[in-house]
């Protein structure tokens, strides 16, 4: 038998209540000082972490910020909100720290999933026919789904392109820089061979 005493741990957490988080995570785009650098942009809330209590103490302490970022699509561009969980709060009256950064960030998982369910190919060939000349998708700033290719009309029922004329669709993807008023031209080089 062992003389020793049983050895006991408790655990405590040193990081806010999720409770917190969560209403930091569903009120902070419309906090005041967020909703007045976003206007009326499209923004998306991207990451939200604690940030670290810097005094030293020999017990970790419960963070009392946050540390946030939120991408503008319309300025493209991140804004990076900091402050207290109090002052989170849209009802509250206290202001953010927001820093502006001209940066594109990854995607998040998020925009992964929206843009992994509207990109459903990037090159087709089909058979050549005059009456062919639009898949019928249109430009959507607040519905990707809309600027889906919708080709599978035109590849019913499919076709040799053997010996046939043949026409290319192509899928091209850019980010629109708003402060050029010019088009954009994308898409391949084709240079013919043995012509």
């Amino acid at each position: 038998m062992s003389t020793e005493p049983d050895l006991e741990i408790q655990a405590k957490p040193a990081a806010p209540f999720e409770r917190d988080i969560g209403r930091v995570r569903e009120g902070l785009l419309r906090h005041p000082s967020v909703a007045k650098a976003l206007g009326d942009a499209r923004a998306r809330l991207l990451s939200l972490v604690p940030e670290p209590d810097p005094r030293k103490t020999e017990e970790p302490q419960p963070s009392a910020r946050f540390s946030a970022l939120v991408y503008d699509y319309d300025e493209e561009r991140v804004l990076a909100v900091t402050g207290d969980l109090t002052a989170a709060d849209p009802r509250a009256t206290g202001d953010l720290d927001i820093a502006t950064y001209l940066a594109q960030p990854l995607p998040s998982a998020d925009e992964f999933t929206e843009a992994a369910a509207v990109g459903i190919g990037d090159l087709w060939a089909l058979r050549y026919r005059s009456t062919e000349l639009d898949d019928g998708g249109r430009h959507s700033a607040t519905d990707p789904a809309l600027t889906r290719a919708r080709l599978d009309a035109l590849m019913t029922p499919a076709e040799s392109l053997v010996d046939t004329d043949v026409v290319l669709w192509y899928a091209a993807h850019f980010t629109h820089d708003s402060a050029h008023a010019h088009g954009h031209i994308l898409g391949p080089d084709l240079t013919p061979e043995n012509w």
